[in-house]
């Protein structure tokens, strides 16, 4: 015979004496192997979920890298060439 008791947040399965042993042992087995491939199958999703993550991560890295390196460019050479479209303008006065 099998019994659930409370532990805690979880239940436990308690095999009280039984003339028919190999079935309680069969059945504790079969639950066993359940708990275990609920628990390979956690393991597997939470790992989707990581590689997930990470390919997200990298993505907006580079999408951040991307926007940072443009705006430094701009800052960096906007100076340089404000003269030069300044003369531009002031060649159009002229005509």
């Amino acid at each position: 015979m099998l019994q659930f008791v409370r532990d805690g947040e979880l239940f436990r399965a308690v095999a009280v004496a039984s003339p028919d042993g190999h079935r309680v042992t069969s059945t504790v087995g079969r639950l066993l192997d359940s708990n275990e491939s609920l628990k390979t199958s956690e393991c597997n999703r939470t790992q989707e979920w990581k590689e997930l993550a990470h390919v997200v991560d990298r993505l907006f890295f580079a999408i951040v890298f991307s926007l940072m390196t443009v705006s430094v460019l701009i800052i960096v050479l906007v100076p340089f060439y404000k003269d030069e479209l300044n003369a531009v303008d002031d060649n159009d006065d002229e005509i």
